[in-house]
């Protein structure tokens, strides 16, 4: 049965609702203002990613969130946006090309994300090619062609490539709003989630209201890894894994999810 309602302090503890994964250079660093993702050392080309989610490998029809609802998070990242290397973020999605949920499924995500530069990744046309930002991805119908290049990938929320592509394939309905307050400053992040649009908020401020978003169930992530996705000479992206010779992370003092009420 899908949870109805979550409100979990992270100050100091590792909860065990979450999943954990820790690929390659990445760690999980409990600290009294929340649960650090940490990625500490990572070599060019070795993929790390500190995540918590709660995809718990079920099937997608069976995932436990779908709207209304309403998503509250605080959180703080180690430095501003411009100064991480890779990806970051927290919200929903559905994990599209992890076989073990079955078949590759069309990207379909409604959250706050992190894209550092030299990437080149707009999810919405003439969107940002990098930055903080509030984003919602409506997947649509896949391609055949995407399901048979997202099964052969190592699953991680950063994985930008595909869905741009998608995107510039008209495949995707997508909105996408630029952030104006630091990532290194602890904000209280604020998602309401409706069947018609999505509305995304800041310490109380309204950020970007996104139509049509996904309607399909959807499973909480929060993230910190080294992916990189940028534009080649030929208008394709390339997946790359970046150096993080700094430590860097994502701390998440708590996650609060609940039924929305009109």
């Amino acid at each position: 049965m899908p949870t109805l309602s979550l409100d979990i302090n992270l100050s100091g503890r590792i909860d065990p609702y979450f999943a954990r994964i820790l690929l390659g250079f990445a760690e999980l660093e409990p600290t009294a203002g929340g649960l650090r993702l940490v990625v500490d050392g990572a070599p060019e080309g070795v993929l790390s990613d500190a995540e918590l989610n709660d995809l718990r490998g079920a099937r997608r029809r069976d995932l436990p969130w779908r709207p209304p609802l309403r998503l509250e998070v605080e959180a703080v990242a180690s430095h501003p946006a411009e100064q991480m290397r890779g990806t970051l973020g927290f919200g929903f999605w559905n994990d599209p090309f992890n076989p073990a949920q079955g078949t590759a499924a069309a990207p379909n995500a409604v959250w706050f994300f992190n894209t550092s530069p030299p990437a080149n990744m707009p999810f919405a046309p003439g969107g940002a090619p990098h930055g903080w930002k509030a984003a919602t991805l409506n997947g649509g119908t896949m391609p055949e062609w995407l399901a048979a290049a997202g099964a052969t990938l190592l699953r991680a929320p950063g994985l930008g490539p595909l869905l741009y592509k998608v995107a510039r394939h008209g495949a995707v309905r997508a909105a996408e709003a630029v952030l104006s307050s630091r990532l290194d400053e602890r904000h209280v992040y604020r998602i309401d989630w409706r069947a018609d649009r999505a509305d995304f908020w800041v310490d109380g401020q309204h950020v970007l209201r996104a139509p049509s978003p996904p309607l399909a169930p959807l499973g909480f992530v929060a993230w910190v890894d080294n992916n990189c996705a940028d534009e080649t000479d030929t208008a394709d992206l390339a997946l790359r894994r970046l150096a993080v010779p700094q430590r860097q992370w994502l701390e998440i003092g708590c996650v609060r999810i609940a039924p929305l009420v009109s």
